[in-house]
């Protein structure tokens, strides 16, 4: 009796912890002759169905400030400071058995940092028979809109986990390479690692609330005048020739969130 009470009690053990899984993932921005890169990672709590997303900043903004010319454009992009640079990661935090999405989401000054819960939107994935190993893993591919791109995903089930980067969340497997309809940003997975803890995935917080709307308005003309005050730091330029519609709505440098 006394041996079959130790064997429950370990039993009992191994069933109270939990099992956190963690993808890290790259993401690679590219624009016509330059790009910049990102570590993110993916926390997924199978016993609280929940996961968290971390988007860290390029690893290109973190040096000192600098202006990179671009040839095929005959333009020049003007880098800011690592002074103004802000090291903190975005947080998508996702709650599967409540569907909510709670967002912390900032410019790469950190200026319009907001927190925005909403209901969580699966993307209608479109699972096509169309197979390819990457990686050592074999992966289907698949397709969905989110915001206003097309995203190419490749997943595998081979893992036995249902894990993804960014919003790419629904489909049944884990994500190994994902790249949208512009060819700007491409996510691939690095690594996948388990660790066994009893403590859940926290919920990001922050004083400031808005809606997604309110964000992306606050964040295009945030952006925008960050651009006109680099601009005029240019010899030969002066602020108020410059006009704010020159730059695109979304051509933030890590503006990922990008929508019509």
């Amino acid at each position: 009796m006394k041996n079959l009470l130790i064997i429950i009690f370990f039993i009992n053990i191994s069933f109270s912890q939990n099992k956190i899984t963690t993808a890290t993932y790259e993401l690679n921005r590219s624009k016509n002759d330059y790009s910049f890169t990102a570590k993110c990672k993916t926390y997924v709590d199978n016993l609280n169905k929940t996961s968290l997303f971390e988007l860290n900043q390029y690893d290109n903004l973190l040096k000192n400030g600098k202006k990179i010319f671009d040839k095929k454009e005959n333009d020049t992009v003007v880098v800011v400071g690592s002074t103004s640079i802000c090291t903190d990661p975005k947080e998508y935090y996702f709650d599967f058995r409540e569907r909510k999405l709670v967002q912390l989401l900032y410019n790469v000054n950190c200026k319009s940092k907001s927190l925005i819960e909403s209901k969580l939107e699966y993307p209608k994935w479109e699972i096509k028979n169309e197979y390819k190993e990457i990686s050592g893993y074999k992966t289907q591919k698949a397709t969905a809109t989110i915001s206003d791109r097309l995203w190419t995903v490749y997943f595998t089930k081979d893992l036995k986990e249902n894990i993804s980067p960014w919003k790419l969340v629904g489909l049944p497997g884990v994500i190994v390479e994902a790249t949208e309809n512009t060819s700007t940003y491409t996510f691939k997975l690095l690594k996948i690692e388990y660790d066994y803890k009893t403590k859940k995935i926290s919920k990001p917080a922050f004083k400031e609330t808005s809606t997604f709307e309110q964000y992306v308005k606050k964040s295009v003309k945030q952006n925008r005048e960050e651009m006109i005050f680099k601009l005029s730091q240019l010899e030969g330029v002066q602020a108020n020739d410059i006009e704010p519609d020159t730059f695109p709505l979304y051509e933030n440098i890590d503006f990922i969130e990008k929508r019509k």
